[in-house]
């Protein structure tokens, strides 16, 4: 058999969902580099049918299969600039780097096949300098998810960055005063970040649903929806999560744990020389270059015990870890009940016993996620010293910023939830539609 032949007899032998990942990934991965040679490689008992693996000037990338993701390995991917942080995996090393992708995750083509030229032109590159005479040091480290990674999600590192912007900090207020006003609420949710995250959610479900979709044709070689269905059932989705609804949701939330004086002296913090250090840094932190940045600086960034501890806190204090999975879970749940709903037109799928399931499958990825959120937190401030980190940690831990930054979270659930409703709903209707037009 050539090495093509034993891949696709891995493929018929795999069926289920990580026979259709590893298909469409070999397939992204054939159109970046036609050039490219696939064989099978590290045959054990355990594993009679060995491991995919694509080379080109030595390999490229190994497709391994397990029962809770589907990991990609790049040989030299701590060599690689990936600005769209598609590596989730194996993040400490000095040589390799990992993408792992679960049953509900997909990639985002364009940044993977960018990221395979990249990895042949390293290999060739590797291959020549090898020719004439010593490589050149160069720096290699972790690239990270948003999360997410989610990080959704591919869309699972967009996913972090919202998280990491979602920072606040207050004084405390007397008790009994006035309720926070719709002005004073707004400028709050802007300059936590929130109004950003959320206006980012049509763009972001669309993404999610195209990448879906390929994966869809990629598995069946066709798509199960027609241009109009698939359309229809795309607008559905972002209207369900129209971003003014859910921050309807939060603000609702924030306007009982504050009160307007709370507010106003949050504001003051924000425009004090340190909440614009911190407001800078948080932008600065979250551009295409800081990323690719951020990445190679990891291993420094997690060798300070004292920074690390920060990030660990800040983590805690802003709740980013539980905001970053719940935003992946609700979105892995929108995902479900859209494509599903296609394949049984009878029914809204019952999202509750998939909710569960990812819920826990993201609880066992939680570590992963947690160490991309702390490498985030460790780049983005670290140019300021840690006695104004230390501040900022005191503002953020007085009850009020406390009691804000929980009314957010406990406002995009409650926002996230609402959205979900909605879109069985008009699932719903389009399939009473459907029946009565059957009719």
């Amino acid at each position: 058999m050539t090495g093509s032949q034993l891949i696709d007899e891995r493929l018929r032998s795999l069926g289920g969902w990580r026979a259709g990942t590893l298909a469409a990934i070999r397939r992204l991965i054939r159109e970046a580099d036609p050039d490219i040679t696939e064989e099978c490689k590290w045959f054990k008992p355990s594993n009679p049918q060995g491991v995919p693996v694509w080379s080109h000037a030595g390999i490229v990338c190994t497709g391994e299969s397990y029962k809770q993701v589907v990991k990609l390995t790049f040989a030299r991917g701590a060599s690689l600039e990936d600005p769209q942080g598609l590596f989730n995996a194996s993040l400490e090393g000095n040589t390799r780097r990992a993408i792992d992708i679960r049953e509900w995750e997909t990639l985002d083509a364009g940044a993977f096949k960018a990221l395979i030229r990249a990895a042949v032109a390293e290999n060739l590159r590797a291959k020549a300098a090898k020719a004439t005479g010593p490589r050149p040091d160069v720096g290699r480290a972790a690239d990270l998810t948003d999360a997410g990674q989610g990080r959704m999600l591919g869309t699972m590192k967009k996913t972090l960055l919202i998280a990491t912007l979602l920072v606040s900090t207050a004084f405390s207020g007397p008790a009994g005063a006035a309720e926070v006003s719709k002005a004073s609420l707004d400028r709050l949710l802007e300059l936590s970040g929130i109004h950003e995250q959320v206006s980012q959610f049509p763009r972001l479900l669309r993404a999610g649903m195209e990448q879906a979709r390929r994966r869809d044709m990629a598995i069946h070689g066709h798509s199960a929806m027609s241009e109009a269905e698939y359309e229809k059932l795309e607008n559905t989705m972002v209207a369900a999560f129209a971003p003014a609804d859910i921050l309807r949701a939060i603000g609702k939330k924030v306007q009982h744990a504050i009160s307007e004086q709370d507010a106003a002296r949050m504001l003051v913090w924000y425009g004090s020389d340190l909440g614009r250090r911190i407001d800078k840094a948080e932008e600065d932190g979250s551009t295409p270059e800081a990323y690719r940045d951020m990445g190679k600086s990891a291993p420094s960034l997690l060798a300070d015990e004292q920074r690390v501890q920060f990030a660990r806190r800040l983590d805690r204090e802003l709740h980013l870890t539980d905001m970053t999975m719940q935003l992946q879970v609700n979105a892995a749940v929108a995902m479900f009940m859209a494509f599903s709903t296609k394949k049984n037109q009878h029914e809204v799928a019952n999202q509750k016993a998939f909710r569960n399931r990812i819920s826990a499958s993201m609880q066992r990825s939680r570590p992963k996620l947690e160490q991309a959120i702390t490498i985030s937190t460790l780049y983005t401030y670290r140019n300021i010293d840690m006695d104004s980190l230390e501040q900022y940690l005191g503002f953020l831990a007085t009850p009020p910023v406390s009691r804000f930054n929980k009314a957010l979270m406990a406002g995009m659930e409650a926002g996230m939830d609402q959205a979900i409703d909605r879109m069985a709903r008009s699932l719903e209707n389009l399939m009473k539609q459907r029946q009565l037009q059957k009719a």
